[in-house]
């Protein structure tokens, strides 16, 4: 939950799906992944990685998942995981704290750090990696040494929400969809009658601590980067029906969307 959560509200378009839904069409998907499971069938564990051997990126995340992956991702985990309720993630110059299970890895030549962890916010705290990106086959495997969606649901920190997004970012650099402008807003991507369809939702407001909300702030202005190699012939919003101005250069549709009230969507006609 925490995982997903951190995903949508950096705007990535996010599919959720089970094991019967992913074997066999592994390939579909630019980026899977896998977070805090404790136990998978072989079966299923050695089509992930060689989804990721042939070319595939895979996001493992918490000690129990990474364990399974230890071969794959060049790491060994050390000692035992451990409980931490006072550990600081440090990431680009800026720390938050974290609480759960971690554990330390030794990296491979294959690996590099990325982000790091503290199992106290004592100044005295070794560091350690908090993830790391390994190289393989012809694709990429990620891993996380700390349970980020448990932490997630107890503090939504930007930090955490920056670090989960960089790091996916890592794996799949250049999305179809990108929209900047607001955390509040949901997007998902799909096509009707052969046009691109992207939907804006509105996910402003106390949803976590209210059980009915009487009125939903608007969100926007949104900047959106809609990857599409042909010039479209219009972008309309809908269900307003309105044409939007838009630029399109380097295989890329630029626009703004005004505001989202609720739901909107953005149908891309192409000529």
């Amino acid at each position: 939950s925490g995982t997903l959560q951190a995903l949508l509200e950096s705007q990535q378009v996010v599919d959720l799906v089970g094991e019967h839904h992913l074997t066999g069409h592994m390939a579909d998907y630019p980026l899977i992944i896998v977070p805090e499971w404790d136990f998978l069938e072989p079966q299923f564990k050695d089509e992930l990685a060689a989804y990721a051997k042939n070319g595939g990126s895979l996001l493992l995340i918490g000690p129990g998942t990474v364990a399974m992956f230890q071969t794959e991702l060049d790491v060994a985990l050390v000692g035992e995981r451990q409980s931490v309720k006072d550990g600081r993630l440090v990431y680009g110059g800026d720390s938050a704290a974290i609480s759960g299970q971690m554990q330390s890895p030794k990296l491979g030549p294959k690996c590099r750090a990325f982000g790091r962890l503290h199992a106290s916010d004592e100044a005295d705290s070794p560091p350690q990696p908090a993830a790391s990106i390994s190289e393989f086959g012809r694709g990429k495997i990620a891993a996380v040494y700390f349970e980020f969606g448990r932490g997630y649901v107890d503090a939504r920190t930007e930090l955490a929400r920056r670090f989960l997004n960089d790091l996916a970012h890592e794996l799949f650099p250049d999305p179809m969809v990108q929209v900047k402008g607001a955390h509040d807003v949901d997007v998902v991507i799909n096509r009707l009658d052969g046009k691109l369809m992207v939907n804006l939702v509105n996910t402003a407001g106390p949803h976590r601590t209210e059980p009915i909300l009487d009125s939903i702030p608007s969100v926007g202005p949104l900047d959106v980067t809609i990857r599409h190699a042909v010039k479209p012939a219009k972008v309309m919003l809908e269900p307003a029906g309105i044409s939007l101005p838009f630029e399109h250069r380097d295989g890329r549709i630029h626009l703004t969307v005004p505001c989202v009230d609720i739901h909107e969507v953005l149908v891309v006609d192409t000529p």
